[in-house]
């Protein structure tokens, strides 16, 4: 018989404590007051609107929105409309949550029934303390089995590693490809300013580039907001603005060095695109 080998699959984050677990409605009522603890703490808006300062920045959350308090962050309440919230502070052992803290997360339908049900099940598990214990937190209440916990525990992690999944770690991959496209984009802008008396055809850039003309339009439309071609004619008109403004060329020899076809389609697109014709432009330069 073959021996097997186990993979090892580290844990990202462990819940090993729930201090705070309830539903929370501030209403005008309610005395705002800075609040600054060892553990971090998370605040979901189920209703209503909610502005919260936290290390002195403001961050308004809405219906479907989350935040999560760094340990020992004093914050507070800005304004108070009766939100209807839900507040969770945790015991966790974790070298990645930091990734979520002070991030205001617009959960997904998914993410936010995960919220709810731990809300709602956690407020069939815990019980304010007595005003007389001296402590802060919250007891589990009497007769509630092993496993309600055991599983409030795992909905948690859960919650917390589909927020960094959906939010933080896709936010890394997306930089990754906006890094990629910036140099693309970069080589493909710097084989058309190498000669701008070649008129390029899309074929040509793409296969100089070696990329497909649908990517190279696409990332164009990305980072430039219109087409190659258009953006090459936009090249050539500010080298045409240089040498105008240099004045050692007529108009007809800087339309030849730039590779326009003919004065006349020179100067019709230099003024659409620059709002004089070419005798105009000169005579504000010079």
């Amino acid at each position: 018989m073959l021996p097997y080998e186990s993979i090892a699959i580290p844990d990202a984050l462990a819940v090993t404590g729930i201090i705070v677990l309830m539903k929370h409605v501030f209403s005008p009522s309610y005395t705002i007051v800075e609040d600054v603890h060892p553990f971090p703490e998370i605040i979901y808006i189920e209703k209503g609107e909610h502005t919260v300062i936290l290390d002195e920045k403001e961050y308004p959350l809405t219906e479907g929105q989350l935040l999560i308090y760094p340990p020992n962050s004093p914050h507070r309440a800005k304004s108070l409309d009766n939100a209807k919230a839900g507040i969770l502070s945790l015991e966790i052992d974790s070298d990645i949550l930091p990734l979520l803290y002070s991030r205001v997360f617009t959960l997904t339908e998914y993410q936010r029934k995960t919220v709810l049900s731990i809300i709602e099940e956690g407020s069939e598990c815990f019980c304010k303390r007595e005003a007389g214990d001296f402590i802060g937190g919250m007891l589990p209440k009497q007769g509630v089995e092993k496993h309600t916990f055991w599983r409030l525990k795992k909905q948690i992690e859960f919650l917390l590693v589909d927020l960094l999944q959906t939010n933080v770690w896709t936010e890394k991959e997306e930089n990754k490809k906006s890094a990629r496209w910036d140099r693309e984009f970069f080589e493909v802008t710097e084989l058309l300013r190498a000669d701008l008396s070649k008129n390029f055809t899309l074929d040509e850039i793409a296969s100089s580039c070696s990329m497909s003309i649908s990517k190279l339009k696409l990332l164009f439309r990305e980072k430039a907001g219109k087409g190659p071609i258009a953006f090459l004619i936009d090249l050539k008109i500010e080298e045409a603005k240089r040498l105008i403004k240099e004045g050692s060329m007529n108009f007809t020899e800087v339309a030849e060095a730039l590779g326009f076809e003919s004065l006349h389609y020179f100067s019709r697109q230099f003024k659409k695109i620059t709002g004089f014709s070419p005798s105009e432009y000169s005579r504000t330069v010079r």
